[in-house]
């Protein structure tokens, strides 16, 4: 029986291993304290270009844009929502989230990309407009802060969040499967 046990804990233990085939690491050097300086801030913008594409957005288009803290992630990062908008109240809404596995990398430039278009498009493209007029569109291009900041900093292929569980050595949970969705139950068609 011991032996039984040991050998699925070797299993265990070779399967939970992090390979990383075909991936690369670039070595960059620094030759003086100037490129040293731009790399420092290569690495800065990370995590902080986004929350300043926001800021700008909503700066250089007050009557369409506004930003929404909705609250922080476990490591205190700030959750932001962008609301496009042309007034009215009680509107019916698009959602749009990106950015919830935090190792998809692609996902933030596509919300960025999303809310920059929704700006440029809006009283140009029609269907923009159209939709524009009558409802609002809410995007959120970070929804896993932590995740996305761990992935560049620490482990590349990372997709959770960084919340500990209690009880477990576990850290982080998948977070578009914890969504209280009714998984299991009834499907209700649109």
């Amino acid at each position: 029986m011991r032996g039984l046990l040991a050998l699925a804990a070797m299993y265990v233990a070779v399967l939970g291993k992090e390979m990383f085939e075909g991936h690369q690491v670039l070595r960059i050097t620094a030759k003086d304290e100037v490129q040293l300086s731009l790399i420092k801030d290569l690495e800065d913008m990370v995590e902080f270009e986004i929350y300043s594409f926001q800021d700008m957005l909503v700066a250089e288009n007050p009557n369409l844009v506004s930003k929404i803290v909705i609250g922080q992630s476990y490591q205190g990062r700030p959750l932001n929502v962008l609301k496009f908008s042309t007034g009215g109240t009680n509107r019916p809404a698009i959602w749009i989230d990106t950015g919830i596995h935090s190792r998809e990398w692609v996902t933030q430039p596509s919300g960025t990309w999303f809310a920059e278009k929704i700006v440029t498009d809006y009283g140009r493209d029609p269907a923009v407009t159209a939709i524009l007029n009558k409802m609002d569109i809410f995007v959120e291009i970070v929804t896993n802060p932590d995740g996305y900041y761990y992935s560049h900093n620490s482990n590349r292929m990372w997709r959770k969040t960084r919340k500990p569980n209690p009880g477990s050595s576990c850290v982080g949970v998948d977070p578009n499967r914890n969504w209280d969705a009714g998984f299991g139950g009834k499907v209700f068609a649109l």
